[in-house]
C-alpha cells in the first residue's frame, strides 16, 4: 500500500496514564474498536491522505524533524491501521461488502449499541432506564394516570444514557404523560459521512425489549413524494446511535401497553447551507424533503409526534479546539446554548439557523439539521425547555437539552 489513505474518522487527543495519545474512532461503526496511538505519530496519521507515498512521508519527516524515519516503522503503523479497518483499502472494502450484505439481508435493524451505550440485558436495561428518572436530579417516574396536553414534537438528547441521565427523563416523562401517540417520526443525526441530506429505512428496529415496528407505508409514501432515492445510503442506519437510543426508550416507556410505530430518518450535515450562507430550506434537496414530510404527515390519520434526536455544543480538544474547557467556558457555552434554545422555543427555524451560521457552527451543534427540520414540519404553537445539561469534561464538553413542543 504505497499511498495509504485514512477513512473518514474522528481523530482526537486524549490523556491515558499521564501520556498524551491520539484516539481514532470510526463514526460509521465499521471499525468497532477505538485505537489509541502515541502523540508523536499524529504527523504520520495526518499524511495518510492517499496523496503521499511512504517515501513522501519519510522525506517530510526528515525535513521537519531532521532525522530519518525508517520505512519499516511507517509500514508497521500502516499495517496496524489497516488491520483495524481504519484505512480505505482492499481489506476494508471486503469487510464493507460483507457488512452490507448482512444488513440488507436482515429484516430488522439490529440493536448495534446494546452493551455499549446501554445495558443489553432487558432486566438490567429496565433498571438503567428507571434510574434516569429516580436518580440524582431526576423528575420522578412518569405518572400513568396523568394525561397532559398533546405534544407535537420534542428535541431530545442522543448522549449515552449514563451521561444523558435526567435530561432524557424530563423529556420522556413529558411524552409519557401527554396524550397517546401512534407514530413517532424520529429525525436522527447522522454522525457518519452522508452524500445526500437524508436517509430512510423500512427496517424494523430490534431493541432488548423486542422489535419496534417501522411504518413502512409512511416511509414509502414519503420516499415517493421526495423523489430521490433516500434508501441508497441505508447502511448508514446500521450503527447510528441517534435513532437507536430513542427506540429503546420508546419501546420501554411508551410502547409497553399499546401499539406504537416509528419512522426512522437520518439527517445529514447540511454543510452547503453553512458554506453558502443560505437557509437550508433554500437548498433544493432539503426544501423538497421538508415539503414531502409535511405532506405525508398531513395525509396520515395517525397521531404523530416528531422527535429531533440531537445534542448541542461539542467543545474542547477532543472536538478540535485548542484549549481545555474551564468553568468560564462552561458558562459561556450555556449562555449561547440558551440563546439558541429561546429561538427554538419560539419556533424560529430560520433565526436559529442564522445564529448557528453566524459562527459557521463554531460550537459544533451536531443536532442542528434535525432541529431545523423539526421546526419546519411541526404544526405547533410554542416550545418549552424542560431540561438543559452539560457533560463538563475539560477535554470534550457536550451540552444537550430536552424541549417539548405543543
Amino acid at each position: 500500500m504505497e499511498n495509504p489513505r485514512l477513512r473518514p474518522l474522528e481523530v482526537f487527543p486524549v490523556q491515558a496514564s499521564g501520556q498524551s495519545m491520539i484516539g481514532l474512532r470510526d463514526p460509521a461503526g465499521y471499525a468497532e474498536q477505538t485505537l489509541f496511538l502515541p502523540q508523536p505519530l499524529f504527523f504520520i496519521i495526518s499524511m495518510l491522505d492517499g496523496q503521499h507515498s511512504i517515501l513522501d512521508i519519510q522525506a517530510e519527516y526528515m525535513r521537519r524533524q531532521g532525522e530519518l524515519l525508517f520505512r519499516d516503522k511507517i509500514e508497521e503503523i500502516v499495517a496496524k491501521l489497516d488491520e483495524n479497518l481504519f484505512l480505505d483499502s482492499p481489506r476494508f472494502r471486503r469487510h464493507l461488502q460483507k457488512v452490507s450484505e448482512r444488513f440488507q439481508a436482515s429484516p430488522v435493524r439490529p440493536a448495534f449499541n446494546a452493551g455499549k451505550s446501554y445495558r443489553a440485558a432487558p432486566d438490567e436495561l429496565d433498571q438503567e432506564i428507571r434510574g434516569l428518572f429516580v436518580g440524582e436530579d431526576g423528575p420522578g417516574l412518569p405518572d400513568d394516570s396523568r394525561v397532559g396536553p398533546r405534544l407535537k414534537g420534542a428535541i431530545l438528547p442522543h448522549m449515552d444514557y449514563a451521561r444523558g441521565k435526567s435530561c432524557y427523563a424530563y423529556g420522556y416523562k413529558q411524552l409519557a404523560e401527554s396524550k397517546p401517540v401512534d407514530l413517532f417520526v424520529i429525525l436522527g443525526t447522522c454522525h457518519a459521512d452522508l452524500d445526500g441530506s437524508f436517509c430512510l429505512t423500512e427496517k424494523d428496529f430490534q431493541t432488548p425489549f423486542g422489535v419496534l415496528k417501522t411504518d413502512k407505508g409512511f416511509v414509502r409514501a414519503l420516499a415517493q413524494k421526495y423523489g430521490d432515492d433516500p434508501f441508497k445510503e441505508e447502511l448508514a442506519q446500521r450503527a447510528e446511535h441517534s435513532i437507536e437510543l430513542q427506540t429503546v426508550l420508546i419501546q420501554n416507556l411508551l410502547g409497553r401497553n399499546r401499539k406504537v410505530e416509528i419512522v426512522p430518518i437520518l439527517c445529514g450535515s447540511f454543510q452547503q447551507a453553512l458554506k453558502d450562507n443560505v437557509l437550508p430550506v433554500q437548498l433544493e434537496e432539503v426544501g423538497r424533503f421538508i415539503n414531502a414530510l409535511k405532506q405525508t404527515v398531513a395525509e396520515t390519520d395517525k397521531r404523530i409526534l416528531i422527535i429531533a434526536s440531537g445534542d448541542f455544543s461539542h467543545m474542547g480538544p477532543r472536538f478540535g479546539d485548542g484549549y481545555n474547557i474551564t468553568a468560564t467556558y462552561l458558562g459561556l457555552i450555556e449562555r449561547e446554548d440558551l440563546a439558541d434554545i429561546k429561538l427554538l422555543e419560539g419556533l424560529d427555524a430560520d433565526g436559529f439557523f442564522r445564529s448557528v451560521a453566524s459562527s459557521k457552527n463554531g460550537r459544533k451543534i451536531c443536532g442542528w439539521p434535525s432541529f431545523y427540520v423539526l421546526l419546519k414540519v411541526i404544526d405547533a404553537r410554542r416550545g418549552k425547555l424542560l431540561k438543559y445539561c452539560q457533560w463538563p469534561d475539560p477535554q470534550g464538553t457536550v451540552s444537550f437539552a430536552s424541549i417539548a413542543f405543543y
